[in-house]
């Protein structure tokens, strides 16, 4: 995953040329199934690290603290490696960063996982897939889950033209908005399992996905407050998706780990890499889903300074998304 990540940036041949375009395409699918396998085993550990409920949420949240930090490095530093040097360079950099963690990751859990023999006969592949399948809790929550990352991933895509286009910044102001937006998500996590703790996390990840529902379609209004500079506007916003965005990196996993529970119940088997590896596949599915539906609204409303609609669409249509997450 590391290495082909780092091929992306070191085409073949100088210039603009057909065969970098196909090894550029290579080069990603290469990079995508290596991290289907790599993040569908690194999120699988979870249940077996973590057995209690908290100590889900809890690890979940550092996951978050770890995750939040990363994504400052890679938005702050890369800039910078390649304003001063070049892109080979930052994916260098960038490569050797996540090298380190990964396998620093590795040798801390190797001796803490829990191992179990199955109670009966072990599941083939095609009854494993069927049996993950015809779970109605997993069935219902990666359904759901889609949904969510689907509007996510429409808010996170127009950013940059909200920046830009509709406030009319300059294309590095968007790391300002989600600076905000990352600053925001760690002040939540203490309030997140506060709320898991007085009622349950299903309870606190459904509040956080309404919250959404009425927050996202603001977006549209961005820039039309007056007496209040748009970078402004669009800060506010941007940051204060942090708040229910952050249950959306801390629960999915915790309650992933709980559908697993309930498999084991049902099949006698522990599955986490076959439910984990499911679930990344299909959370690629809803990004390709995303992009497709983000590339209809734009060409279809406008994304220019003198045709917005597009952009200020994106987030009704984001919160639609998550209002069809909820209800399921």
């Amino acid at each position: 995953m590391i290495l082909t990540y780092f091929l992306l940036w070191t085409p073949p041949i100088a210039g603009t040329s057909t065969w970098n375009g196909i090894y550029f395409i290579v080069m990603l699918w290469l990079q995508y199934l290596a991290g289907t396998i790599v993040m569908g085993s690194y999120e699988a550990l979870l249940p077996e690290i973590a057995v209690t409920s908290p100590d889900r949420v809890s690890t979940s949240s550092w996951k978050v603290v770890m995750g939040t930090v990363g994504g400052a490095i890679g938005m702050m530093a890369s800039s910078v490696l390649i304003e001063r040097f070049d892109f080979r360079i930052m994916a260098l950099v960038m490569s050797a960063i996540a090298f380190v963690s990964y396998y620093v990751s590795l040798l801390g859990v190797k001796d803490i996982v829990r191992v179990e023999e199955p109670a009966g006969e072990r599941l083939s592949l095609v009854e494993a897939v069927k049996a993950t399948f015809t779970n109605s809790q997993f069935l219902f929550f990666i359904i759901s889950l889609v949904l969510l990352y689907m509007g996510q991933s429409l808010l996170t895509g127009v950013i940059p033209y909200l920046v830009t286009v509709v406030v009319g910044e300059t294309e590095d102001k968007v790391a300002i908005l989600m600076g905000a937006t990352m600053g925001v998500m760690l002040l939540s996590l203490p309030l997140m399992s506060k709320l898991t703790r007085i009622r349950s996390k299903k309870w606190t990840y459904a509040l956080a996905m309404l919250v959404l529902v009425f927050y996202l379609p603001l977006m549209y209004f961005v820039g039309f407050l007056p007496c209040i500079p748009k970078i402004v506007q669009g800060t506010v916003y941007a940051g204060l998706t942090g708040l229910p965005f952050c249950a959306l990196y801390v629960f999915p996993n915790a309650l992933l780990g709980d559908v697993i529970d309930y498999d084991e119940l049902r099949t006698g088997e522990r599955r986490e890499a076959m439910y984990f590896g499911v679930f990344a596949t299909i959370s690629k599915v809803a990004r390709a889903l995303s992009t497709a539906l983000f590339g209809f609204i734009l060409g279809s409303f406008g994304y220019s300074g003198a045709n917005p609609l597009g952009i200020r669409l994106m987030g009704p249509v984001a919160g639609l998304c998550v209002l069809v997450g909820w209800l399921i």
